[in-house]
């Protein structure tokens, strides 16, 4: 499949798919719920404009929502990364305040969020201090912008110590 989009795409479509089918018809639906959380928010990437992925992403970071409530730790991060996809894909439809604000949202959920990998809860908060940085840059907000993204990469280099791959 390497190279070809679109057969990624329909497998990722059949994925999808799938995942709604275990959803729906589970005796207990909350068992798939993290599969069809996951699918939706890869399907994403495959949709029909940033409109669509949108929607599919928040569908994702509903079912995660809900994942988080019973156990935090191991959901709350991925949620909050599904939100930070949302604001991403808001400032390629368009809508960059949208997406900023949402942005800083995010860093803050992630300052709070319990996390059985903190490695993994602070790569997540420094992508999206560097994309905070990004879009504060693209709005003219350099030195808003210049902070964030400094603070994304220093964050990420820290991970990166801690984890030992540099």
């Amino acid at each position: 499949l390497q190279g070809s989009y679109d057969k990624a795409a329909g497998h990722s479509g059949q994925a999808l798919l799938i995942s709604r089918e275990l959803y729906a018809d589970a005796a207990d639906p909350a068992r798939h719920q993290p599969g069809l959380a996951a699918a939706l928010c890869t399907h994403a990437r495959y949709g029909a404009g940033a409109w669509q992925a949108i929607a599919m992403l928040t569908e994702s970071a509903g079912h995660y929502a809900a994942l988080a409530e019973a156990d935090p730790a191991a959901y709350e991060v991925p949620r909050i990364d599904v939100l930070a996809r949302v604001a991403l894909a808001s400032d390629a439809a368009g809508d960059a305040p949208g997406a900023i604000s949402l942005l800083r949202e995010v860093v803050g959920m992630y300052l709070k969020a319990p996390a059985a990998d903190p490695d993994e809860r602070d790569l997540g908060l420094a992508r999206a201090r560097f994309h905070l940085g990004n879009c504060l840059l693209k709005t003219g907000m350099d030195e808003d912008g210049l902070a964030e993204t400094e603070a994304g990469l220093e964050l990420a280099a820290d991970v990166l110590d801690r984890m030992q791959l540099q």
